[in-house]
């Protein structure tokens, strides 16, 4: 079966040029560090702001704001223990079709497998692996990753893994540089919910009730803090329980960089 474009979902988080995330890896992506491991709690929000922050923000226009995988003209893929390898965009479908196609879809859900056929990638390719903490401790998979360095250093593409809780085995511990999501801020959170209110039909509360439902969900990943249609009022409930009202940008918790360096 031939895999379309995954349909696009709409942009819950407009990613800051200076959200901390987006300066690790786009300073990563510059310099064709190959392989990169996130931590997320929300990893379609993260594939999304990461394509996002390697948008020129300057000459995209406002119809653009929900499409960040098909701004760009490098081939854009994913791979998960369910669909295997899969495109995200025009340029990764092409190149899907050419080298994997419906012959050997079913054979990419093996992610030492996956790892060798995106030994033939093109240039500035961006492949994201979810849940690439799991598979960590696979002998397969771990020389899988170390094949692509190389290869991935000298044509820029970048394998970038996301989980939660990496631990990196000594083979790689000198290879992939780690990065850290940060949890949504107040403004982000006040966007979420707003987007999901009028998603739904429902309509916005007064100022003092979003605040409070702001700081009710602090500290939650994104898509948890997303109300579901008819869930506004749980959340107004647990805003009121907690009785404290949050100033929308301010104390906004620090943020951590990257936790090795990335100008190597």
């Amino acid at each position: 079966m031939d895999h379309d474009l995954l349909p696009s979902e709409p942009k819950r988080i407009h990613m800051s040029e200076q959200y901390p995330l987006a300066i690790d890896f786009r300073t990563a992506r510059n310099v064709s560090v190959p392989l990169i491991a996130v931590n997320s709690l929300d990893p379609a929000a993260t594939m999304r702001a990461l394509a996002w922050s390697l948008v020129n923000v300057a000459s995209a226009s406002q119809a653009d704001t929900d499409n960040e995988f098909g701004l760009h003209t490098f081939p854009i893929l994913k791979w998960d223990i369910g669909h295997g390898l899969i495109p995200l965009n025009e340029e990764g479908k092409n190149w899907h079709t050419q080298n994997v196609g419906p012959s050997k879809q079913n054979t990419t859900i093996n992610p030492a497998e996956a790892l060798r056929v995106l030994e033939k990638v093109p240039q500035r390719t961006l492949t994201f692996i979810l849940n690439g903490h799991r598979y960590l401790s696979n002998d397969f998979f771990i020389q899988g990753l170390w094949n692509c360095r190389d290869l991935y250093k000298t044509n820029g593409s970048t394998i970038v893994l996301l989980g939660i809780g990496f631990k990196l085995p000594p083979e790689l511990a000198n290879d992939v540089v780690l990065l850290n999501e940060p949890l949504p801020t107040a403004t982000q959170l006040e966007s979420i919910i707003k987007e999901q209110l009028s998603a739904a039909s429902l309509p916005l509360p007064d100022h003092a009730t979003l605040a409070k439902a702001v700081d009710a969900t602090l500290g939650l990943g994104a898509f948890t803090a997303e109300p579901g249609h008819g869930q506004r009022s749980r959340i107004e409930q647990r805003a009121e329980e907690r009785g404290e009202e949050h100033h929308l940008g301010e104390d906004e918790p620090h943020h951590p960089h990257a936790e090795r360096a990335v100008d190597i």
